[in-house]
């Protein structure tokens, strides 16, 4: 859910994703190795190119806290990563448990 939110209110992902008519096919790459690791991203999507899915190797190597777009513009999957703060996460969630209503049963 996190991640979702973040996805769609960050303008700079929002304004690079596609609009109109058509696919609308995604691949996210999120946490630890999938944000900072370019090898790893290339190597897990290389070959799978007749699939629509490309990797921009300038935009893959780029090291950023910000979310980003690393496939080339005009393709049929648009390839994103995703920076997450999982602590963040938990704590919320583990936070919103604490203040329900919900009580936990053996």
């Amino acid at each position: 859910a996190g991640a979702r939110r973040l996805l769609l209110s960050h303008p700079q992902v929002r304004g690079r994703l596609p609009r109109g008519p058509g696919p609308r096919r995604r691949i996210v790459f999120t946490a630890g190795v999938g944000e900072n690791d370019p090898i790893v991203r290339a190597r897990s999507l290389a070959g799978l190119q007749r699939l629509g899915i490309r990797v921009d190797d300038e935009r893959n190597a780029v090291a950023s806290s910000d979310p980003r777009r690393i496939s080339p513009a005009g393709v049929e999957v648009v390839v994103l990563v995703v920076p997450t703060d999982e602590e963040l996460e938990m704590a919320e969630q583990a936070a919103a448990l604490v203040l329900s209503d919900h009580t936990a049963s053996p």
